[in-house]
């Protein structure tokens, strides 16, 4: 077994699934491509909010609580919400790590995608109550539904951008023989298109196989037409642990069917 797989994304995401992968043989390979600042007018955003009164805070990433604490505005924001008895919700165990390194302590819902979350919280565990949804500038929450009878204040405070950097090393990977790529974001996405569309379209001698995390992360990929080159595999996992175990036990059955060829 073994193989090379490359994550695009931050480096501390890569940095806490990089185990994972090596415990089963894999070099899970890092490319750097994005970064998630501070939304422009963040302080303004957040002087918005405060002085309401909602009865949940919802952080969608650990990088929405990073952005916040690093903001002195941001940071009394988050502190009003604990102190006036808000329930802390993180999405995912990294967000949930990252409030508890701050001293808060939140409760994480078993499921990642957003919306749903959005919906237990207001429909069952903090009925009639107004929601914080603190996110990237990327995230649509797709109103609808039992989201519609909830009153939201969808709060964007942080935006991701490509770094061209990205661009270099995928090439470079390529070169080296890697056709495996995880992506967890529309901005992953958007940096691999860009990526194969700049030199590899007519070049490469295989696919790229694509590892998204759900349909709305892959609609850079789809969009673009770009099927000859890369083949993506949507997993439209419920939590980002379980879309990492579900790639690793798809590539090492992959491994495996190569093993029983040879």
């Amino acid at each position: 077994m073994g193989g090379e797989i490359a994550f695009i994304g931050t480096r501390d995401t890569w940095a806490r699934w990089r185990s994972l992968f090596e415990e089963k043989s894999f070099s899970l390979h890092l490319v750097d491509g994005v970064d998630a600042l501070p939304i422009e007018d963040l302080d303004t955003r957040i002087s918005e909010a405060v002085g309401k009164r909602y009865s949940s805070a919802i952080f969608t990433s650990k990088n929405s609580v990073k952005i916040l604490m690093s903001s002195s505005i941001g940071k009394g924001f988050v502190e009003s919400l604990y102190s006036e008895g808000s329930l802390l919700v993180s999405i995912g165990e990294g967000t949930a790590e990252m409030l508890r390194s701050h001293g808060y302590r939140s409760f994480t819902p078993p499921i990642e995608r957003i919306s749903i979350a959005i919906s237990i919280i207001g429909s069952a565990i903090r009925p009639r109550g107004r929601i914080a949804a603190l996110s990237s500038d990327k995230l649509d929450l797709g109103f609808g539904g039992v989201l519609d009878s909830l009153e939201i204040d969808h709060i964007k405070v942080y935006r991701l951008v490509m770094r061209e950097e990205g661009v270099e090393i995928i090439r470079h990977l390529v070169e080296r023989g890697v056709r495996s790529f995880i992506v967890a974001s529309q901005t992953a996405s958007e940096l691999l298109v860009k990526a194969v569309t700049m030199g590899y379209r007519d070049s490469l001698d295989t696919a790229i196989e694509v590892h998204a995390m759900s349909s709305r992360v892959a609609r850079p990929l789809i969009e673009r037409g770009l099927g000859d080159r890369l083949r993506v595999i949507i997993y439209e996992s419920p939590t980002f642990r379980e879309f990492m175990l579900n790639i690793i036990e798809k590539i090492a059955g992959q491994a495996g069917n190569l093993g029983t060829l040879e």
